[in-house]
Formats: structure tokens, sequence, C-alpha cells
């Protein structure tokens, strides 16, 4: 299921904030930091798919990294569908709580570097 916005309006000239660069480990699933970042525009730097569909038989189209942390399509999937072993130098978006699991939600194809 991706719900998508009907319309989006910007309601401020700022810039973003810059995404704070976490260890994967500490905003997984049981991570120390996880309740603290939920929420928050993170990023990740050099990670590797450790498990390319953690929820199989069934697919969700998430992916493990390092450290345990999830990745979701929720608003962005990453295509081609990442393999074992794929490394990111880095992957940014929000951190959101879902079916028991703490993940990163990437934005959009900028928050992928491969």
């Amino acid at each position: 299921l991706r719900i998508a916005p009907s319309s989006i309006a910007k309601s401020s000239s700022g810039a973003s904030p810059p995404p704070q660069t976490v260890r994967p480990a500490d905003v997984a699933t049981g991570g120390a930091f996880a309740e603290v970042y939920e929420g928050v525009l993170i990023v990740v730097e050099d990670v590797t798919v450790t498990d390319p569909n953690p929820d199989a038989p069934a697919d969700y189209g998430e992916f493990r990294v390092t450290g345990g942390l999830r990745v979701d399509d929720l608003v962005h999937a990453v295509r081609p569908d990442p393999a074992a072993g794929d490394a990111f130098a880095r992957i940014a978006g929000v951190l959101h709580f879902s079916d028991g699991e703490f993940k990163l939600a990437p934005r959009s194809t900028a928050d992928v570097v491969r």
C-alpha cells in the first residue's frame, strides 16, 4: 500500500535542515538512539545490504543494511532492487517506526547514493 499526497504546499522559503549522520546500529530496532531519532532526517554512510528481503517469503519492498537497519519503500523505492552485498555510500531519509521495526525511509533518488 502506498499513500500519495494529493497536493504539497511549501510553507517556508528556508533551506531544509541537513540530515544527522548516525551509525546504522544506533537507530536500528533495539538501537540505543532509535527512539531519539524517530521522525528525524538522518543519513547512514558506507553500508552494505545484509538481507535483501527480511520478510521472506513475503516481500514488502524493504531491505536490511549493515547494523541491522531496515530501509523502507514508504516514500521512495530503491531501484533496482538491492541484492545481498550491494554497497551504498550513503542513504538518507526519515527514521520511522512501523510493524515493530525502526526503518529508514528515503525521500527520493537523491537520498540514495551507491
